[in-house]
């Protein structure tokens, strides 16, 4: 197969801005997968639209979720079905860890980097929009980072920062003490979090121990939690030493008709949603121009009627039967 990795682009001092990117990219690289990668600055320059996205030839890999995370989940499932299983050389009590460690970090560490790129408002302000949004035009970028952030603001409207850290920093401890069992049985020569041969956990806990320990987007308090556990610091660095050793080569320029044309889709995608946030931007000054007629027209009322009650001294009623019927038969006489 000759697969192609579409990802965010590398930034922060990681290889990529997403976490769900990373992992995907570091489970290839252990994988030793053949691998050529396209690094993107918007989710419209892939081909399904969303990133990660898998692109092996015969058909395109990803899933739509705001923060990738089962797009990744949906690319390492059909690697493992197609001759890239990492877990397969686990013995079964590993398989289980393994099992059982990953779902701690999809339930308490990606929550956390959710959290911190898109609820934190410095770093949402000062770091998120800016590099999530740096593909798309103004004011597209600025309305499409605020409709996610919102997205992702109401998964968390009961929860708060205080909980989602303290969830992941626990979850951290528990890691950290399996790390340096790990550490300890292999007298320090451990590079793998079961040992020297590579899993899926590895590429998962990396993805987020990477950021949560030094991207500017890391609240301080996770910031501490890692570095007071040297196990956690020497995992991320052995990763970086020893998987990233240098980029992945570049996909070639789209050159068949169909991916041409899938590409020109992608890139007029812009200037369609250009097209319709103007239009939208347009129906909304109208709607606005009507209510303020509206209230104009009002207020016009409510001044007139102010001042006939001021020369006169009487109050106009509008309510319905202020008339009784001999007053009117009375008139009509």
């Amino acid at each position: 197969m000759n697969l192609i990795l579409y990802k965010w682009q590398p930034g922060w001092g990681l290889p990529s801005i997403s976490a769900a990117c990373l992992e995907v990219e570091a489970y290839l690289r252990l994988a030793q997968a053949e691998v050529q990668v396209k690094e993107c600055s918007s989710a419209g320059a892939a081909p399904s639209g969303q990133l990660p996205t898998l692109d092996t030839g015969a058909e395109v890999v990803s899933a739509a979720e705001l923060d990738g995370g089962e797009a990744a989940n949906a690319i390492i499932s059909f690697l493992k079905s197609n001759g890239h299983d990492l877990d397969a050389q686990l013995d079964s009590a590993q398989k289980g860890l393994c099992v059982a460690f990953s779902a701690l970090v999809h339930l308490r560490l990606r929550p956390a980097t959710q959290y911190a790129l898109w609820c934190e408002p410095s770093s949402f302000t000062q770091h998120t929009r800016a590099a999530f949004g740096a593909g798309l035009p103004v004011p597209i970028n600025y309305f499409q980072m605020w409709r996610q952030r919102r997205a992702v603001q109401q998964r968390f409207s009961t929860t708060s920062a205080e909980e989602v850290y303290a969830d992941a920093s626990a979850a951290y401890t528990a890691l950290a003490a399996h790390l340096g069992k790990q550490a300890t049985a292999s007298n320090g020569a451990s590079t793998f979090f079961f040992g020297s041969q590579p899993s899926s956990l590895d590429a998962l806990l990396f993805s987020h121990l990477a950021f949560h320990l030094s991207s500017p987007i890391s609240p301080p308090q996770l910031q501490r939690k890692v570095a007071a556990h040297p196990e956690l610091v020497q995992f991320a660095e052995s990763m970086m030493t020893h998987v990233f050793t240098k980029p992945l080569p570049p996909a070639p320029p789209v050159s068949s008709p169909e991916w041409a044309a899938q590409a020109e889709a992608a890139s007029s995608s812009t200037a369609a949603a250009r097209a319709a946030v103007k239009a939208r931007l347009q129906r909304q000054q109208k709607e606005d121009s009507v209510r303020r007629q509206g209230r104009l027209w009002l207020a016009g009322v409510a001044t007139l009627m102010i001042g006939y009650i001021l020369v006169t001294g009487q109050y106009i009623s509008l309510a319905p039967g202020a008339y009784d019927d001999e007053e009117i038969e009375a008139e009509d006489d």
